[in-house]
């Protein structure tokens, strides 16, 4: 009997044990070239597209003051997520194809990003090994570029943000109503444009979704200036703004938009009528317009 377990382990351990250990083996090295080149190779992708749309979006608004302030979108680290997001950045693609352990920096502290990878590696060991739902919600939390940073508004009396700073978040609850809608517009229209994944070409033309940004009662807090930024740079991020004002905004608007559509109730009957506004009407307009023109005020 003892020979024959004797032989029967040494035909497993020889063969079929051997087989799945190989496999194993490769199925781990499979999953830690996907985790570098695919998770942390992607990711760090995403982080230099999300840069490149605040540069443009950036640019956009460095021309454009609201209420004599420009503003300019910032950018910080999340705390909790901060030693992770540098790791991300100082990858290079080549350790993509790096021999050894996926997480085995983690266990040398002298590898520079050796916390990071340690805290990556309990996350998702915690995520994988939890059935509640905030198991799964750090391993999405680490996959979306976006919970990397924190965002906010920042607004200066100058374009390099050196006078007079505050931040959107300091300002809610303080000012004038429209010093509130100002900055709303700018982030709905950044927001917009980055959904609609509007890019500009290199002869200046826009490619990417329809690009449409709706708004009801438009811009009824905002004084011609303002009113005049906001439409401005919806344009300049591409987007094809629709909106509904009352009458009174007639002439703050008619020089930035292509079509204004007139309705009309009287009674039960509602009339209808459209103007095109030409571009020879745009330059008239323009040179009637303070904000371009200050000596016509």
């Amino acid at each position: 009997m003892a020979t024959w377990v004797i032989s029967e382990l040494r035909q497993i351990q020889e063969t079929q044990l051997s087989q799945y250990v190989k496999e194993a083996d490769t199925a781990l090295r499979e999953a830690e070239h996907a985790f570098r080149a695919d998770f942390v190779g992607k990711l760090q992708e995403n982080l230099h597209m999300l840069d490149g749309q605040l540069s443009e979006l950036n640019l956009n608004l460095k021309h454009r003051p609201f209420h004599g302030q420009y503003y300019r979108f910032i950018k910080k680290a999340e705390l909790d997520l901060e030693e992770v997001l540098k790791w991300v950045l100082d990858w290079k693609p080549e350790q993509g194809g790096d021999v050894g352990g996926l997480f085995d920096a983690a266990d040398d502290p002298n590898h520079p990003h050796s916390k990071a990878i340690d805290r990556v590696r309990n996350l998702l060991m915690e995520a994988g090994g939890s059935d509640e739902k905030g198991g799964g919600d750090w391993e999405s939390r680490l996959a979306d570029y976006r919970n990397y940073y924190h965002f906010d508004v920042r607004m200066s009396d100058e374009k390099e943000g050196g006078k007079n700073s505050e931040l959107l978040s300091h300002r809610l609850g303080k000012g004038s109503g429209g010093e509130h809608q100002s900055p709303f517009y700018v982030a709905i229209g950044a927001a917009l444009a980055a959904a609609y994944r509007i890019e500009r070409d290199d002869d200046g033309g826009y490619r990417g979704g329809m690009g449409i940004a709706a708004f009801d009662e438009a811009f009824s807090k905002l004084d011609l200036q303002n009113t005049v930024s906001a439409l401005g740079f919806l344009d300049e991020l591409g987007l094809q703004v629709l909106l509904a004002a009352p009458d009174e905004k007639y002439g703050q608007i008619a020089e930035n938009v292509d079509t204004i559509v007139n309705v009309y109730r009287d009674g039960a009957n509602v009339h209808i009528d459209a103007e095109y506004i030409k571009p020879a009407a745009k330059q008239v307009l323009a040179s009637d317009n303070p904000v371009l023109r200050p000596e016509v005020s």
